[in-house]
């Protein structure tokens, strides 16, 4: 028979294993909810991009300080981190604005001939005149600036998101935005000739020809407009959203579709020239190019086509590493074409055949520019500006524009310009 004092022991011992067991859930599973409970949202953001960098993940880490700063602006310890960060993807003139001021790897920068840096909005786009450039904002800014000097001459602001590039002939500027609308602005003095629906956000920007403007919508619909008044001429739909500005020349109006097709259409009536469009193997969301009786265009299924402008026949096609965003440079008898797939290829224009194919470090969604025997092109996600030769492809980097680039290059005489992320425009003297 056991003992009193034995009896005794047993609810001691059934109290120390609770306290244990209660010592390890609050270890296992309080002091986490504790820290979570105490810890702010910004603490907790700033906390995940550390993890993220630490894993290498460098756009992730970006989000996550981005977040720790929205949730409260004057934590400083994310800023610092957000400057770093930035710093480390290249991003030198937005590191700046975070304060930082570490060492850099920008010993190659790029020096530039002049510099509008006084926005952080991104850009859509510009459009360069022989005495101005005209800058499209995705807050609704336009802004115009002096070619020569960068000095700004004009604001201009629009009541909805901008989401295409300007086109800009004489005094008129025309631009699309997310509301669906063409705006038409007096460059003279910034007032609004006139505004059109088209019934989807514009993502390419307007096309002037011969008095009128060509608007591609995403609602699948090419419009023909007065320039002037904005009275609609005409309008041609397709099965799909129409991301890329239409090629206007020879009396035809050439352009692509989310429907895989190609289109050509009377540009003065909208007839269709060619029954139903040419199908592609995906979206077509590139520019077409129009050299004579060829149109060259890029399709999302990686292949360039050639196709004769009066029959739609089609002369060649050619593969691609991916999908073609950026519009064809037709230069003689040679087509170079910039993929998606982080490569520009020279073709020629007549046979179709692959001259090189050059390898660049990262995707390419912007045509590049040509001057002598050198192209210009731009990469996505980097900051670098380079130089392909255009007799070998061999590349070369000239050297870091300060931030990712987004739009460009453009060259005008001996001025090279491009648009940065950050909303930067830079001018370059044009490289040797």
């Amino acid at each position: 028979m056991p003992n009193r004092r034995s009896r005794n022991k047993l609810p001691i011992l059934s109290l120390i294993v609770l306290l244990i067991l209660a010592g390890l859930f609050a270890w296992r599973w309080g002091l986490p909810l504790l820290r979570a409970l105490t810890v702010s949202p910004s603490e907790q953001y700033a906390s995940q991009g550390d993890a993220f960098l630490a894993d290498g993940r460098l756009p992730e880490a970006v989000l996550s300080y981005r977040q720790a700063l929205e949730a409260d602006p004057e934590n400083s310890t994310a800023r610092s981190a957000l400057a770093r960060a930035y710093a480390g993807q290249g991003r030198l003139r937005l590191a700046a604005q975070y304060g930082y001021t570490g060492q850099t790897n920008a010993g190659d920068a790029l020096p530039f001939l002049w510099i509008n840096a006084d926005t952080a909005v991104p850009p859509t786009g510009a459009a360069v005149t022989a005495d101005r450039i005209v800058v499209a904002y995705e807050d609704g800014t336009l802004k115009v600036l002096d070619r020569r000097s960068g000095a700004q001459v004009m604001q201009i602001q629009l009541p909805a998101a901008v989401t295409s590039a300007p086109a800009v002939q004489d005094d008129m500027a025309w631009v699309g935005a997310q509301d669906g609308s063409i705006y038409a602005i007096r460059l003279a003095d910034g007032s609004t000739a006139w505004t059109f629906p088209s019934g989807g956000p514009i993502f390419a920007a307007p096309v002037f020809a011969d008095g009128t403007l060509y608007c591609a919508s995403s609602s699948g619909s090419l419009f023909a407009l007065n320039a002037q008044t904005g009275v609609q001429k005409w309008k041609f739909t397709t099965r799909g959203a129409l991301h890329a500005p239409p090629a206007v020349s020879g009396g035809r109006a050439v352009f692509g579709s989310h429907d895989a097709r190609i289109y050509a259409v009377d540009a003065a009536t909208g007839a269709p020239a060619w029954q139903d469009g040419i199908l592609t193997g995906g979206a077509v969301e590139s520019q077409p190019a129009l050299v004579e009786n060829r149109v060259i265009a890029g399709s999302g299924d990686g292949r360039v086509y050639a196709l004769a402008l009066d029959s739609g026949g089609q002369f060649w096609r050619v593969s691609t590493p991916d999908a073609v965003y950026a519009a064809p440079l037709v230069a003689g008898e040679t087509v170079y074409i910039a993929s998606s797939g982080s490569s520009l290829s020279a073709i020629s224009l007549l046979s179709g055949e692959k001259l090189w194919q050059a390898s660049l470090p990262g995707p390419l969604r912007n045509p590049p520019a040509l001057a002598g025997d050198a192209l210009y092109q731009i990469v996505d996600g980097d900051a670098g500006l380079y130089r392909v030769d255009t007799t070998s492809g061999s590349v070369t980097r000239l050297g870091s524009t300060g931030d990712w680039t987004a739009a460009g290059p453009w060259i005008s005489g001996e001025t090279l310009y491009l648009l940065g992320k950050d909303g930067a425009v830079l001018a370059y003297n044009l490289p040797d």
